[in-house]
């Protein structure tokens, strides 16, 4: 069946322990023109918890699987726009401790990306890949001893570039609601190094996941 236009408005309550609690509102239109195309906005608020007298704001707006020539390649987009922005980091090496963590403060940051998607096999088979780039007004850093470190001192990488790509293998009887079959993912994030005394890095991820029905006609199921 073809996809029905639909919109939601909700409202965003969360918090990150130790880096920050925020609050706010998104809505999202979906299936535009009858397609899989998704459009979403969010604007988050709070006090900024590591940057004295500064407001913590977020605006994000996605635009999701626009076809391009054809349903078979699609692009998404992303924007956001960050005001007194906290950014967790662990102790890195393999004799680091988990519980100490940097903390990275900006004053600014602003992230544009586009992912590219070619699907085959009525969506069975996806391969993408995608990017981000961002610009960074530091405000400095607080090491795991609650060192305040200022902006020339924390040394933070301004312009970071990071990368995404995989492989999404979908073998059930709805891509959008699952019901039966399984799906296999790998996915690659190649990650910019985000101060200097740092080096970039990459992680692999996979996923597999079986979804098997439990209820007459397929109206639940264990996954």
């Amino acid at each position: 069946p073809e996809p029905e236009l639909s919109y939601f408005v909700y409202p965003i309550v969360g918090s990150i322990p130790g880096v920050q609690d925020f609050y706010g509102v998104g809505t999202t239109v979906s299936a535009i023109g009858g397609s899989d195309v998704d459009i979403t906005y969010v604007r988050l608020m709070g006090d900024a918890k590591r940057i004295p007298d500064g407001n913590f704001e977020i605006d994000l707006l996605t635009v999701l699987d626009a076809p391009i020539w054809s349903p078979h390649l699609t692009a998404s987009l992303f924007y956001v726009d960050i005001r007194n922005g906290t950014w967790p980091e662990g102790e890195r090496g393999i004799n680091s401790d988990p519980n100490r963590t940097y903390y990275l403060l900006a004053s600014k940051v602003w992230v544009r990306g586009a992912e590219l998607s070619t699907h085959f096999f009525r969506d069975q088979l996806e391969i993408y890949f995608g990017f981000a780039d961002a610009a960074v007004k530091p405000y400095g850093l607080v090491d795991p001893d609650d060192t305040f470190y200022t902006t020339d001192k924390a040394q933070l990488n301004e312009s970071p570039r990071g990368y995404r790509y995989g492989i999404y293998l979908d073998d059930t009887d709805d891509r959008h609601d699952p019901r039966i079959g399984y799906r296999v993912q790998w996915e690659r994030w190649d990650m910019p190094a985000s101060r200097g005394e740092n080096s970039s890095f990459y992680q692999d991820d996979y996923n597999i996941t079986g979804f098997i029905p439990v209820l007459a006609q397929n109206k639940g199921c264990w996954c």
